[in-house]
């Protein structure tokens, strides 16, 4: 039997541990996330931070059932009625999504709890103007609607 005339990789060039490379050393013991996470000291005083908030600060956050994303609070929509919080960006794609699909009746995209049920609260026009800025979609919105109530309208 021959010997084994595979060629061997070259070994790799480790950066010398003194220079400082900004890379995490791969010998060094690392934290898991639950102990990073568990609480932060900021001043003297201990926040427990959320997955969600850490992106944001101290800021509370909220998650949209639509992205799944939790974003802060102060840039939620609550929708009047039932509460629900959603990105602002989410909520007007979402019904501009709906109008292009012709719908003019909308309801709540949450649903809740073991049996999914879906949120009853119903967005008033008014609601849907307030949360679409783009002048081309609310005039489809409004032409639809229009039709709605009387197919002779158009």
């Amino acid at each position: 039997s021959m010997g084994n005339t595979e060629a061997r990789p070259e070994p790799l060039d480790v950066e010398d541990p003194g220079e400082s490379t900004g890379l995490i050393d791969i010998h060094e013991p690392v934290s898991p996330l639950s102990q990073v996470l568990s609480e932060t000291s900021i001043f003297g005083h201990t926040f427990v931070p959320s997955l969600g908030s850490l992106s944001h600060g101290l800021h509370r956050t909220f998650l949209c059932s639509i992205c799944l994303c939790h974003e802060d609070e102060r840039h939620a929509v609550s929708l009047p009625g039932c509460g629900h919080q959603y990105c602002h960006s989410c909520l007007s794609d979402w019904l501009t999504s709906e109008i292009h699909d012709g719908q003019t009746c909308f309801r709540c995209p949450a649903v809740e709890g073991e049996v999914n049920a879906r949120c009853e609260t119903t967005l008033t026009p008014e609601d849907v103007a307030a949360i679409i800025s783009d002048s081309d979609v609310l005039a489809k919105f409004k032409r639809f609607s229009a039709f709605r109530e009387d197919p002779n309208s158009v």
